[in-house]
Parts: C-alpha cells; structure tokens; sequence
C-alpha cells in the first residue's frame, strides 16, 4: 500500500473515532475541518519521498509549518465564525487538535526516518 493513501486511511480512522466519542452538536464540523486540513499537510509530506532524497527535511518542514497554519484557520473559524467560546468548545477544540497534531507528527517523522 503506498504511504499516502495508508497515512490517509489513519487520520481517517482518527477522525471517524473522534467523531463516535466526542460529544457535542458541532464535534463532527471540527473533525472534518482538521481532517480535510490535515490531510493536505499529509499529501505534502508524502510527497517527500517521491522526489530528491536531499530535499525531505525542508519539505517536512514545509508540511509542519503548514500543519500550524492549518490548525490556526481552523481555530478562527471553531471561535469566531462558529461562537465556540465556552469551556466544553474549547475542550473539544484541543482534544481534536492534540490529537491529530500528535498523529501527524508522528507520521512525518515516521516519513523522515524512511531511506529512499
């Protein structure tokens, strides 16, 4: 299986558990926007491996760097746009967040430690 489309499949299956055990009406909107976000940061990282071996660590840090702007969108629209400003909001916002940002780094790193 190529590493895109597993990397793909585990922040799916991320996302589908956050949204069977989260509660709260707009969990599934935040699970979707970090997924859909993530999953670019992902495809980027990804991409590493295809192209020069001596060009992986800028284009990891690259996605890392994408992955916090990514996670900044996300947190304007959850507080501002959506009015989440209340203590169980702001939970769910960095349970979901902590918990994809720990899977993507891991799977980054997990592309860098990789011999082409």
């Amino acid at each position: 299986m190529k590493p895109v489309i597993r990397n793909m499949l585990i922040m799916s299956l991320l996302a589908l558990i956050l949204i069977l055990v989260l509660p709260g009406e707009n969990s599934y909107i935040l699970t979707i926007c970090f997924l859909v976000g993530y999953s670019v940061v992902i495809a980027v990282d990804s991409s590493a491996g295809t192209g020069k071996p001596d060009l992986r660590g800028l284009i990891s840090l690259a996605a890392i760097s994408l992955k916090f702007v990514v996670a900044a969108a996300v947190a304007v629209i959850w507080f501002r746009v959506l009015k989440n400003s209340n203590t169980a909001g702001l939970l769910l916002f960095f349970v979901v967040y902590l918990s994809f940002t720990i899977t993507a780094l891991f799977l980054i790193l997990r592309n860098l430690k990789t011999k082409p």
